[in-house]
């Protein structure tokens, strides 16, 4: 087996991704919100990508 071999990319994957935190706000109504971005090829997922922004407080 070659090294290229070894290290190629899966066949199937999950890819998350955590991007574009803002905070907004000040003192107590202070919260940050932030993306998460999610690609895949796997076939029990209908949807092959999404994304969706989530808030933190």
């Amino acid at each position: 087996i070659s090294l290229e071999d070894r290290y190629d990319p899966p066949a199937n994957f999950l890819e998350i991704e955590i991007l574009n935190p803002e905070t907004h706000g000040f003192g107590n109504k202070r919260y940050t919100d932030y993306e998460i971005r999610m690609k895949t090829n796997l076939p029990v997922f209908r949807i092959k990508e999404c994304s969706v922004r989530r808030r933190y407080s």
